[in-house]
């Protein structure tokens, strides 16, 4: 996660639409280093994201949250769609 953090962090992907990263094993970790990189850049990486796949991960409370976080600073414009299905996600996340 950190490697495509850094690609994104370097202009890698600009007009990305749909991101699928289901199935790799990605924890809160992960996100919460995402959501900091979206953060940190204003908003301006993924901003053309429509589509984003997280299902079957192991993302807990803490990385729902963090990625909660970048939605309401609408720092995601574009987003429409975000599936978390088969996650570790409870009442708090």
């Amino acid at each position: 996660m950190r490697a495509l953090v850094k690609c994104f962090d370097r202009g890698g992907c600009p007009k990305l639409k749909t991101l699928n990263l289901s199935s790799n094993n990605i924890e809160d970790s992960g996100i919460i280093c995402l959501s900091n990189s979206i953060i940190k850049n204003d908003g301006e990486i993924l901003k053309h994201l429509r589509t984003l796949i997280l299902r079957l991960n192991i993302i807990n409370d803490r990385g729902c949250c963090s990625l909660a976080h970048v939605l309401l600073k609408t720092y995601l414009p574009s987003i429409t769609s975000i599936d978390l299905k088969m996650n570790s996600i409870k009442y708090r996340g």
